[in-house]
């Protein structure tokens, strides 16, 4: 009877255990899956989608919802500026991307920033 109880004991610790790997397998994957979206939609901005100051909603794969964030990195052209009988027009963009699960969990978030003419 003890050695049943004991067996029992340790089966519910291994089903345990083997459900938490799973959870986070999937939970892993869900993340790839979510930065290579992400990526992508980045890539896009600037050149199929305009690049322009302000927020962006976007609906994702798997019900998961991106926030693009563009604004003007002016600190970094300062930093970067060359003299200004010099200077280039072009404007420096930060463009930020979270991208969250459908419970609003965030899984992934990436920066980067991109230069854009100026009239």
């Amino acid at each position: 009877m003890i050695a049943l109880a004991i067996l029992g004991l340790a089966a519910a610790a291994a089903t345990t255990a083997v459900t938490s790997s799973l959870n986070r397998g999937a939970q892993a994957r869900a993340v790839s899956v979510a930065t290579l979206e992400a990526q992508s939609v980045l890539s896009r901005i600037g050149q199929e989608t305009p690049l322009k100051p302000g927020e962006t909603l976007i609906e994702m794969t798997g019900g998961r919802t991106g926030r693009v964030r563009v604004s003007p990195a002016g600190a970094l052209l300062d930093q970067m500026a060359p003299p200004a009988d010099q200077a280039p027009r072009v404007q420096v963009y930060r463009v930020a991307l979270d991208v969250a699960d459908a419970d609003g969990n965030t899984l992934v978030h990436l920066v980067t920033y991109r230069l854009a003419g100026t009239p």
